[in-house]
């Protein structure tokens, strides 16, 4: 009997010793996964404070990378001028030598439209200019912005280009006209076209100019 019970004794103890290590075990689990937390908290944070305009930490805009890295080379990068979710991030090309500009590729570089009317808008039956950048991205990165400025290329192969009577459709619906700030010929399929080039500025994002365009009226017809 009294070897039973010894027996038992050290079972007992044995129980509670592994009682103890499992238990320190679990404490160093919480500890270590509490460290973990606090360190993903800093992490985000330094997100937060630094991004770097990766996919997963982007900026506000170019001026807000370059602001945190001032070191960061022309290219590349994304940014989420709406903040929140960075699911709609989007890719933008900064030009910090130009002076921190966010620039906003269109979906398409070229847009071809058969037999546009005088004053009539060449999309009136077709979908506006697309940007690489949806609407809520775009007011948000104007709202950050102090100005705005888009180059704008208008070739009619056949008529003639009349800058001064030019018209452009920005976002929000406004209309504006706009002279070319320059002429030169293009070929297209062996024809001589002439090409008309616009610098559309705003100053003020105030202003009745929201960049970018989305549609266009020539003056002329063209085919």
């Amino acid at each position: 009997g009294a070897g039973s019970f010894e027996g038992g004794d050290q079972y007992y103890s044995s129980t509670e010793r592994d009682k103890d290590i499992f238990a320190q075990g679990q404490q160093k689990d919480v500890e270590f996964s509490e460290q973990e937390r606090i360190e993903k908290v800093h992490k985000d944070i330094d997100k937060l404070k630094k991004p770097t305009g990766t996919k997963d930490n982007p900026g506000l805009s170019c001026k807000d990378l370059k602001a945190c890295h001032p070191e960061l080379p022309d290219g590349l990068y994304w940014i989420d001028p709406n903040e929140g979710c960075i699911a709609d991030a989007i890719e933008v090309y900064c030009n910090f030598t130009a002076g921190n500009l966010t620039c906003v590729a269109p979906s398409e570089s070229d847009h071809e439209r058969q037999n546009a009317q005088s004053h009539h808008w060449v999309n009136e039956r077709k979908e506006e200019f697309k940007y690489d950048a949806g609407r809520i991205q775009l007011r948000f990165l104007r709202l950050l912005s102090d100005s705005a400025q888009q180059g704008f290329t208008y070739t009619c192969c056949n008529g003639s280009v009349k800058g001064s009577s030019t018209k452009f459709r920005g976002y929000g619906g406004a209309v504006f006209k706009s002279s070319s700030n320059g002429k030169h010929s293009s070929v297209i399929d062996g024809r001589i076209c002439p090409t008309h080039e616009y610098s559309l500025v705003a100053e003020d994002m105030d202003s009745n100019l929201p960049l970018p365009v989305v549609d266009v009226a020539p003056s002329t017809s063209c085919s």
